[in-house]
């Protein structure tokens, strides 16, 4: 064991009050409204979410693969949110700011009972929770898994050094069950195995042979083989992972060198965080990742050459490296999911590693100068502050859709998918000519982004311009066959232009693609109604009403069609 302080407070009033400012710095998050960023299909457009918690919603929680991904508890979590808030955006960010809250303090406890220093201790988990690259998964409520999967972490960590203090069956299920549970938060958690055999290294200091440490953790290497594999079949059956055409191998594993590279320099010098970050081979620019790769892996051969050196007099700067690397590995797109080169979310594990290796490096550093202690306590205090004022304003980025994407196009270059999302805020708004803008913008960095394509036929169509409209839609139909938006948006362009027959098809198309495509049903609804089948017109409204509840089109479409109904049924009786 590392030698414990001299002095070690209180360390629950210290927990309590760490959790406490935690709390306080992201319940500002509260004011938020909901993003357009996978906050719909989460929450907001997600019919079993949306019901709150149900014995069918149970079942659909660990039997869907919805959003390309398999995390029952995370869904069951969304649900509670709707069960106790409904659709107020303030519960749901209420609960994933406390949530981070008790993550930090169950990390602070853990880390308390394995070194046994409680101070520095609280300075690890003050500075991985106070830190602006945790404002992505606290104040995005889509990313409730990274504060849920982060707070099982946690708790498994405190359980394992329990574990390690009297080993024993009960305390090993202990590990084994909160392991599991993190897992079925999000997969990311699948390194976990390692770091606790880093941990073992130091600070527990376990003296086992290594290969009974191996042995040890077989079962928790099953559990994260087995979410592994789900998780490769839920991004790939829903054509989220992208092939080696688009993105050849060694491009993955340039673009990883240097995301670790970038994820320190963001660590220390938290600047121009984004939403999105655009994958340089997504614009056509991979040879640009070529010097800055090989610069990359050579600074990281020299940091891991560096710790591996001191690892007998500072054991805690290879522990922590290897932790933010090992649980970095994950999330550095060897297996590409999406189109981006990296995400500020995805440090919510690794920075753990790295605080604890520099706050562990500093106190040493400090015990060898001539400095009075007062100094190392201000220093500490300064630096949690600085991070905190920076988190509070990036939090003020996260207020709203067009806060969010508007802050992305300014702090980063070509990024194709802001600028797009930030043109579907400005339509719903009716700011099409700023919307065209921004379209003319993303389709210039990456002209085959046929999202953008589409949001450009729906603006076209709000603009009047329907011919061309239905130009840009068909392009996108014709690449994209498969895809429910631009078979929906071309039948709504049909419906305008009188072409019913064209819009039915389209429409039908659309919902079968997606059944739960409400405004598809809507559309459908009304081009039925200019056809005159008045019931299957009613079906459709009312399966659209059903699956937006807080759509007012729908409700509007239905209770005039029931009106003209009743006004048939009422002159049918009176002739």
């Amino acid at each position: 064991m590392v030698a414990t302080d001299e002095s070690h407070g209180a360390p629950w009033a210290m927990a309590v009050a760490l959790g406490a400012f935690v709390l306080l710095l992201f319940a500002r998050s509260v004011g938020h409204d909901f993003v357009s960023l996978d906050d719909p299909a989460y929450v907001l457009e997600n019919p079993p979410v949306r019901q709150g918690l149900t014995l069918p919603g149970l079942g659909w929680a660990f039997s869907s693969l919805h959003s390309f991904n398999w995390h029952p508890l995370t869904w069951l979590s969304h649900m509670l949110d709707v069960s106790l808030f409904g659709l107020d955006p303030a519960g749901h960010h209420l609960m994933s700011a406390a949530l981070h809250a008790l993550t930090t303090v169950v990390l602070f406890q853990a880390l308390r009972r394995m070194t046994r220093a409680p101070w520095p201790s609280l300075l690890v988990a003050a500075l991985f929770a106070f830190h602006p690259l945790r404002v992505e998964s606290v104040a995005w409520v889509a990313e409730r898994k990274d504060v849920l999967s982060g707070l099982f972490f946690a708790v498994t960590l405190l359980a394992y050094g329990r574990y390690t203090q009297r080993p024993g069956r009960a305390r090993y299920a202990t590990v084994f069950v909160s392991a599991a549970l993190g897992l079925l938060c999000k997969p990311t958690a699948v390194t976990l195995p390692i770091v606790l055999l880093l941990l073992d290294l130091w600070p527990l200091s376990r003296r086992e042979p290594l290969r009974r440490l191996l042995l040890e953790k077989l079962p928790l290497l099953g559990l994260s083989a087995v979410s592994a594999l789900i998780t490769l079949v839920a991004q790939g059956s829903g054509g989220a992972v992208r092939g080696l055409g688009e993105i050849p191998f060694w491009v993955r594993i340039a673009n990883a060198l240097v995301s670790c590279v970038v994820y320190l320099e963001k660590t220390v010098w938290p600047r121009d965080l984004a939403v999105f970050y655009p994958h340089a081979a997504l614009l056509g620019r991979a040879e640009s990742l070529v010097l800055p790769a090989l610069a990359s892996g050579l600074l990281l051969l020299a940091i891991t050459a560096l710790a591996y050196w001191r690892r007998r007099r500072e054991p805690y700067l290879l522990v922590g490296w290897l932790w933010y690397l090992v649980a970095l590995v994950p999330m550095l797109g060897l297996v590409q999911v999406g189109g981006q080169a990296l995400a500020d979310r995805y440090t919510y594990l690794p920075s753990m590693g790295l605080a604890l290796a520099a706050v562990w490096g500093a106190r040493d550093l400090f015990h060898r100068l001539p400095l009075h202690p007062a100094w190392g306590v201000a220093g500490a205090l300064l630096g949690v502050a600085l991070l905190g004022s920076l988190s509070w304003r990036q939090l003020s980025v996260w207020r709203d859709s067009e806060s969010l994407y508007s802050h992305a196009v300014r702090v980063t270059r070509d990024n194709y998918f802001a600028h797009t999302s930030l043109a579907r805020v400005q339509r719903a708004a009716g700011k099409l000519p700023r919307a065209r803008a921004e379209l003319a913008t993303a389709l210039a960095a990456k002209p085959d982004y046929m999202k953008a394509r589409i949001e450009l036929g729906e603006v076209l169509e709000r603009m009047g311009d329907l011919e061309q409209a239905s130009l840009e839609l068909d392009r996108v139909r014709r690449a994209r066959p498969h895809n429910a938006r631009v078979h929906g948006a071309l039948g709504r362009v049909r419906l305008r232009q009188g072409r019913l027959d064209q819009a039915v098809a389209r429409l039908e198309r659309a919902v079968a693609l997606d059944p739960a495509f409400a405004e598809a049903h809507d559309n459908l609804g009304l081009v039925y109604l200019e056809q005159g089948r008045l019931e299957d017109a009613r079906e459709r409204f009312e399966r659209a009403a059903a699956l937006r509840p807080d759509a007012a089109p729908p409700r509007v479409h239905l209770r005039e069609l029931r009106q003209k109904l009743k006004s048939r049924a009422g002159g049918a009786g009176g002739g």
